[in-house]
């Protein structure tokens, strides 16, 4: 933040930097520096939506460092990861799913299968709107934090 002073020239400059250094952190999943920057640039008609999202990367966690517990609530946490994985797979549903929920799967139409699959890519698009990026590959992302943080 020293240098960010040094290097501007005024008040809503420095916030402008500050928020943007803390979003692209952000996007490299160092959420707790992230949320320092951010809160830090906080300002304008945005200030409170900002500082919340940087009261929400404060306890961010990214998923690979969450323990899942073995629990109704872990399965949920799981099953959320899964479907946000933009490599989702019907195989990989089926991991988690009861006996009962694997037979409904298999007397489904192709089409409900694919609308299946395709509801991660629906969240994903929601969760991108609010600065979370759907993931650079299987199972990795903001989108995959945000769920998983989110049933902690």
């Amino acid at each position: 933040m020293t240098e960010a002073r040094k290097r501007t020239g005024n008040e809503n400059d420095l916030k402008s930097v500050l928020k943007n250094a803390g979003e692209m952190l952000m996007r490299a999943r160092k959420y707790p520096a992230a949320a320092e920057l951010m809160a830090a640039g906080a300002s304008g008609n945005n200030a409170s939506k900002t500082m919340a999202l940087a009261s929400m990367l404060r306890k961010a966690l990214p998923h690979e460092e969450i323990k899942i517990e073995d629990s109704p609530a872990g399965v949920v946490t799981r099953m959320f990861l899964i479907t946000l994985d933009p490599q989702i797979t019907l195989e990989k549903m089926s991991a988690i799913y009861s006996r009962n929920a694997q037979r409904v799967i298999r007397n489904s139409s192709p089409e409900d299968i694919e609308r299946t699959l395709k509801a991660g890519g629906v969240i994903r698009s929601a969760l991108s709107k609010t600065g979370f990026s759907g993931g650079r590959h299987a199972g990795c992302g903001h989108a995959s934090d945000a769920g998983a943080n989110g049933w902690r």
